[in-house]
């Protein structure tokens, strides 16, 4: 049963302001979903190299050095993955905020907020997990102390709302039987 507010924001949607909100959302996607692009061509870059790097070692070369060109490209892709991540979870956030804004049906409004309960689940788990002791041993070498302070305040932040919502999250992403994987392109 819609009350006041449901009918507001319908109507708000369907006015100019909706169209305004849909143009720059449609807008924010198309260029996210470019800079997704680039990370697969950035993470791919990074795995060939690997690659290379492992036939070279393999084959008796000079290993000092490419033990540490090595090391620069694993921690290059790890780096690249994260935000890769973090990326996928804001365009995706995109295109839930889209269907929900403007679907017109309830039941499928319902199914929209079931997959986005679900989506929350899985990308505060994946993004706290991702941005752990590995990340933080890189981001102490990559970025300013106030960076790295914004870095753990947000990881702190995201955590504080995963263990608030988990249980209600948890329990509509187990009726569903969700799952994400860790790796960006896959």
């Amino acid at each position: 049963m819609k009350n006041y507010l449901d009918y507001f924001l319908e109507q708000r949607m369907n006015s100019a302001d909706g169209e305004e909100i849909k143009g720059a959302l449609e807008a924010i996607s198309i260029e996210e979903k470019k800079c997704l692009e680039l990370f697969k061509i950035q993470i791919s870059h990074c795995q060939q190299q690997l690659a290379l790097i492992g036939e070279r070692i393999t084959a008796g070369w000079h290993t000092h050095e490419l033990m540490v060109k090595k090391r620069a490209f694993e921690e290059q892709e790890y780096v690249l993955n994260v935000a890769a991540q973090i990326q996928q979870c804001s365009y995706e956030t995109k295109g839930i905020q889209k269907l929900l804004y403007f679907e017109k049906n309830e039941s499928s409004k319902e199914r929209i907020a079931v997959e986005a309960s679900v989506m929350m689940y899985e990308w505060c788990e994946d993004l706290y997990q991702l941005t752990g002791k590995q990340y933080q041993d890189m981001a102490k070498k990559l970025l300013s102390p106030s960076d790295l302070v914004k870095t753990r305040v947000a990881r702190k932040k995201l955590g504080d709302f995963y263990e608030e919502n988990k249980p209600v999250l948890s329990k509509v992403r187990h009726n569903v039987g969700a799952h994400r994987d860790h790796d960006f392109l896959n």
